[in-house]
C-alpha cells in the first residue's frame, strides 16, 4: 500500500524520529556494556529503556500516523459511548469491551494510543529479553522487518499477538489448555491469532534435512501461480469484496525466504532454535501468498516475527568464535536493517510516515 496523503507529503517524508530510535538502540548497548559488568542486569537495564522510548514514540504520535487509525480512533469513541456489547465496525467483543472500560473511566484518544502501545510493545519487547541471546541485534530487526511498523496501524490484531506471545512458556512446558484458554482470550481482540494454534505442535515437528531441497519448487509455485491460490480462497469463504492483486511485497517474501535456509543449513539444531526455524517456515510461505493478498500478509506477522530470533542465532552459529566475521556480518545487517526500513516505511506504507508527534497540526 502506497502512501497517497499528498498534504504530509508535501511535508516530505520525516523519518528522523525512527532513526534516531534504532540509533539509540546501538548508543545504549554502548553505554550498558561500559557502565555495567553483570550481564544480567545490563540486558534488563538496556531493554527497558529501548522498550521505554519505543513506547514513548508510538504514544506521542497524532491520530493519522497509521492508516487504520482513522478507523480505530471513531471505533474507540463508538464502543465507549454505545450500550455494551454493542456491534462497532468488525471489532470484536474484547476489543470493544477494553474501549468501553477506558472510555468510561475517562481516558483520553491519545492516552488510549499510548496505553495500546505500551501493552503491545512491553509484550515484545518482554519475550525477545527472555528469548534472544543477542537482544540489541533482535531489537533492531524487529524495529526494521515490519512487525513494528504495522503495530501503528493494525491495533486489534497487535494486542491478540501480544496477547498471544504469554502463550509461548506453555508450549516449552507442553501445557496445552493454558496455551489454548491464552489464545482464545487473544482471538476475543482479533480473531486471525487462531493460526497461532500451530506454534505448539510446530515446536516439536522435526523436518527432515533435505528440506530445503524440496521447499525451492514450493518458493517458485507460489510466486508463479500464489494468485490462484488466493483467487481459491476467496472463493471458497467466498469474501466477494475481497480480490487477489500483486502487493508487489518481494523483497519480503525473499528476504523471509533466505533467512528460513540460512537457517536451516548452519543453525545449530536445538528444541527451541529448530521451533523458530519451523515458525519462520511458515512466515515465508505465508507471505508468498501474500504476493497477492496484503491480508494474507497481515496473518504471517504471527510467525515472521521469530526472525529476531533465528537471525542472530544463525550469524553466531556461523561465525562462532571469529568475532572480526560476527562484526563485518552484524554489521552487514544493520545495514541492511535500514535499507528494508527505508524502503518499507519510507515509502509511507500503512501511512506510518512521515512520524508526526500529536501536537503538530
Amino acid at each position: 500500500m502506497k502512501f497517497t496523503n499528498h498534504s504530509l507529503i508535501a511535508k516530505g517524508y520525516n523519518m528522523g524520529p525512527y532513526y534516531g530510535l534504532i540509533i539509540s538502540v546501538g548508543f545504549l548497548r554502548l553505554m550498558t556494556i561500559g557502565a555495567i559488568k553483570n550481564r544480567k542486569n545490563r540486558d534488563d537495564i538496556f531493554v527497558v529503556a529501548v522498550c521505554i522510548l519505543t513506547i514513548l514514540l508510538q504514544s506521542f504520535r497524532k491520530n493519522t500516523v497509521g492508516i487504520d487509525l482513522g478507523m480505530y480512533i471513531p471505533g474507540y469513541e463508538l464502543s465507549g459511548q454505545l450500550p455494551w456489547f454493542s456491534p462497532v465496525f468488525n471489532f470484536e467483543i474484547g476489543y470493544r469491551v477494553f474501549c468501553k472500560v477506558l472510555y468510561m473511566i475517562g481516558v483520553s484518544q491519545q492516552l488510549f494510543l499510548g496505553i495500546v502501545a505500551t501493552i503491545c510493545q512491553s509484550s515484545v519487547f518482554m519475550f525477545i529479553r527472555k528469548h534472544s541471546k543477542f537482544p540489541a541485534i533482535s531489537i533492531v530487526i524487529y524495529l526494521t522487518f515490519g512487525l513494528f511498523t504495522f503495530s501503528f496501524s493494525g491495533l486489534r490484531q497487535m494486542i491478540a499477538f501480544s496477547i498471544a506471545l504469554f502463550s509461548y512458556d506453555f508450549v516449552e512446558k507442553k501445557e496445552w489448555i493454558p496455551f489454548c484458554v491464552i489464545i482464545g482470550v487473544a482471538s476475543l481482540f482479533h480473531t486471525s491469532v487462531l493460526v497461532f494454534l500451530i506454534v505448539y505442535p510446530l515446536y516439536y515437528w522435526k523436518f527432515p534435512k533435505n528440506t530445503v531441497i524440496f521447499m525451492f519448487p514450493v518458493f517458485i509455485f507460489e510466486i508463479l501461480f500464489g494468485n490462484m491460490v488466493v483467487a481459491l480462497m476467496v472463493t471458497i469463504y467466498k469474501q466477494t469484496d475481497y480480490q487477489a492483486e500483486n502487493t508487489g511485497a518481494y523483497e519480503a517474501f525473499l528476504m523471509y525466504s533466505l533467512v528460513w535456509i540460512a537457517a536451516e543449513l548452519f543453525m545449530k539444531y536445538t528444541n527451541e532454535y529448530n521451533a523458530y526455524r519451523n515458525y519462520l517456515l511458515i512466515g515465508a510461505l505465508v507471505q508468498g501468498l501474500g504476493l497477492y493478498h496484503s491480508s494474507v500478509a497481515r496473518v504471517g506477522y504471527y510467525f515472521m516475527f521469530f526472525i529476531c530470533l533465528v537471525l542472530p542465532q544463525t550469524i553466531a552459529d556461523i561465525c562462532k568464535d571469529d568475532w572480526k566475521l560476527r562484526f563485518c556480518i552484524t554489521s552487514a545487517l544493520v545495514v541492511c536493517c535500514f535499507i528494508f526500513f527505508n524502503i518499507n516505511t519510507g515509502s509511507g506504507y500503512l501511512n506510518v510516515s512521515p512520524y508526526i508527534p500529536f501536537w503538530e497540526d
